[in-house]
């Protein structure tokens, strides 16, 4: 852009190729058809509007508002209006962040029509390039400061408004992915057509072609990688998704990391948070329960869920009906989607303050939310009767999935402490026993030589014996099983680090143990040396205290957030009803009004002698000896119409003398010499 502005109207060509392109890749085609015909018609009707810049402004100032107002809605009410008070799918941070995105999108997309009104005055104003102070308040008020009287002539930039809505409608309708093979070339049509006022005349047409051939192969090459590029963004999206805490365990099928090769990688995120009863220690929550094992996964068996009743009380769920209940806990975490497991101590009985959600669990005593919120918090009762836990069934004493080296080395184990010939209980402390006294926990496994029918199982019960939880949960399981002793695989969490009054369960706390049914019931068997804990809090970071402020800080935000219900439709509404009062003031014409305060200099914006006497006295010589030309010096005017033989010569020399210096000497006019001037100004007006 130069001073002198944009010389002209582009041609309406360009911009009705780039309406069509918009209108086809947003699904909005018949609106740029008409919006085309609208800005095109006064080339054919003599009819025009006529607009001083001050009304352009005004109109400005209502688009401005329009993006604004539109900016509250996708942003705001529209998600909201779209959803119930309070529910919804829930949605953790890279969710939110999601939907953000496409709300933006949205926004973009909707451009030419915020801006289309504007246009459309525009074109049938018959105007051209506006002044730059149209669309600037700062430079609107700095040209307002230098003519008071009539802002609107003061000199500078000019816009022509066609171009850049030109370029804004093109840039809008790369808002979505629809025909990427073809989209590419007629956007590159559309800008070369904008361009071609703008070409260098000097280059010749063989030097044209050669240029138009290139961006033609460009835009060919690269649709196919940003396929690529996208397709690898939603993967890494996937996993980011899956790892930040929200999605938990999977209630059907658990794959172990068992004969992983380098350490287990563990995060430090935030998943739980647990306030319970006079700040003891939680224990074991957990997530998900298996009782088929195979090829180092762990299955469960039993895939369909059960409602819990509500007992006619919406937030309150007995999964223990009859049960005693006391001890209560308060568990929140994030949910990562509609569907989201419950971490649950084992001996629960009932949850609440779930209201309009649906639990289900099934025979293994997993249990699942339903049309659950962004954020899931919800009261435990636990008491010594309570649980989940179907009674056992054969699979819960099956081995004969176990077999090569796996089963060699559980029946070794099995045999040498011979817990077939104990009580339950007594084989279960054997156990217990014999893991506690030559076993380490480890997250590292190194690579070693292995015989052809060796398994990672085998190798941790017969060599190593070192591993991660999931080694113990697994071994210990099926050393019970062979002594006949029915028992399933347990994974959750189990909280360790005390934050004010509340238990934190990380990623790394993720755990695994076995459940074996003991004396009548389901009772937890943790063979995990207990070292474990003290070595997972040991990999902590010294960014661990940064991320966990950040993750307070989002999860008080997303609470506040999710318990104030409608709050974006309060925000929208205030919005809208200020914008639309701004927006009939600008539609009306009013100036705006300096509010009450601090009172500001009057005039203070105006040069010094502005006020002169020698202004009045100015005027009436052009009434007595006629106008003086606009070119024309005062004092060369002065001296035609009053030559040095008049009788009033000397005073309105004089006069003009003292008036040059109120305005321009520096330091001004002494009062004694302005009383002189009003005196001369006086005598010359007769």
């Amino acid at each position: 852009m130069n001073r002198d502005g944009l010389r002209g109207s582009m041609a309406r060509t360009p911009l009705l190729a780039a309406l069509a392109l918009w209108g086809w890749q947003a699904e909005l085609l018949p609106w740029a058809v008409a919006m085309g015909v609208l800005l095109t018609a006064p080339q054919w009707v003599r009819l025009r509007w006529e607009l001083t810049p001050a009304d352009f402004s005004r109109l400005w100032n209502f688009t401005a508002l329009l993006f604004f107002g539109t900016g509250l809605y996708l942003f705001l009410a529209r998600e909201t209006l779209g959803d119930d008070a309070g529910g919804g799918g829930g949605t953790g941070p890279l969710e939110g962040i999601r939907v953000l995105t496409q709300a933006f999108l949205q926004f973009l997309r909707s451009l030419p029509l915020i801006f289309f009104p504007f246009l459309l005055v525009h074109a049938w104003s018959g105007t051209g390039a506006l002044p730059w102070w149209v669309f600037s308040i700062y430079t609107r008020a700095r040209a307002a400061a230098r003519t008071p009287d009539n802002a609107g002539a003061a000199a500078g930039w000019r816009v022509d408004p066609v171009p850049a809505y030109l370029a804004l409608t093109a840039f809008a309708s790369c808002a979505t992915t629809r025909n990427a093979q073809i989209y590419l070339p007629l956007l590159l049509g559309v800008v070369m057509m904008g361009l071609w006022p703008w070409r260098n005349r000097s280059v010749g047409w063989t030097g044209r072609l050669v240029l138009l051939a290139f961006l033609a192969g460009v835009t060919v090459a690269v649709p196919p990688w940003l396929d690529r590029a996208r397709a690898a963004w939603q993967s890494l999206e996937g996993r980011l998704l899956s790892n930040a805490g929200g999605r938990g365990f999977d209630a059907l099928r658990s794959v172990t990391t068992l004969g992983a090769v380098g350490r287990r990688q563990t995060s430090g995120g935030i998943v739980l948070r647990v306030r319970s009863s006079a700040g003891e220690s939680p224990g074991l929550l957990r997530e998900a329960v298996y009782n088929r094992y195979r090829s180092q996964t762990w299955a469960a068996t039993h895939r369909d869920f059960m409602p819990v009743d509500s007992s006619g009380d919406a937030s309150v769920w007995r999964v223990a009906p009859g049960r005693r209940s006391g001890l209560p806990m308060v568990i929140s975490r994030a949910t990562a989607g509609a569907e989201a497991p419950l971490a649950l101590p084992g001996d629960v009985v009932t949850v609440r303050d779930l209201p309009r959600m649906l639990i289900e669990t099934n025979y293994l005593g997993t249990a699942r939310l339903r049309g659950g919120p962004a954020i899931a918090i919800y009261g435990v009762e636990r008491g010594p009767e309570g649980g989940l836990d179907g009674p056992p069934e054969p699979a819960d004493t099956d081995l004969d999935p176990v077999s090569g080296a796996d089963r060699a080395a559980v029946d070794s184990v099995n045999e040498s402490l011979r817990l077939g010939s104990l009580a339950p209980a007594v084989a279960v402390r054997t156990l217990e026993r014999y893991f506690a006294s030559g076993f380490e926990y480890s997250l590292w496994q190194p690579r070693r030589r292995t015989s052809p029918g060796d398994s990672p199982l085998a190798v941790f019960l017969k060599e190593s014996r070192s591993g991660h939880c999931e080694y113990f949960a697994t071994a210990t399981v099926l050393i019970l099983r062979a002594a006949g002793i029915p028992a399933r695989y347990a994974v959750g969490y189990s909280p360790q680090r005390r934050s004010d009054e509340e238990w934190i369960a990380r990623g790394r706390d993720a755990h695994a143990w076995c459940l074996a049914h003991v004396d009548g019931r389901w009772r937890v068997v943790d063979t995990t040396p207990g070292s474990w804990r003290e070595f997972e809090s040991s990999r902590a970071g010294w960014m661990e205290g940064l991320r966990d402020r950040w993750s307070d800080a989002w999860f008080q935000f997303a609470v506040w957030r999710q318990q104030g219900g409608n709050w974006q439709v309060a925000v929208f509404v205030a919005g809208m009803l200020g914008l639309s009062w701004m927006g009939w003031r600008q539609l009306r014409g009013s100036r705006w009004r300096r509010a009450s305060g601090a009172a500001r200099p009057p005039a203070a914006w105006r040069p010094p002698g502005w006020d002169s006497e020698f202004f009045p006295a100015l005027r009436a010589l052009e009434k007595r000896h006629g106008a003086r030309p606009d070119p024309m010096p005062v004092g060369r005017w002065l001296q035609a119409v009053m030559p040095a033989g008049h009788p009033m010569a000397p005073a309105i020399h004089e006069a003009a003398t003292l008036h040059s210096r109120l305005r321009f000497d520096p330091e001004g006019l002494p009062a004694d010499q302005r009383v002189r001037l009003r005196e001369l100004a006086r005598e010359i007006q007769g």
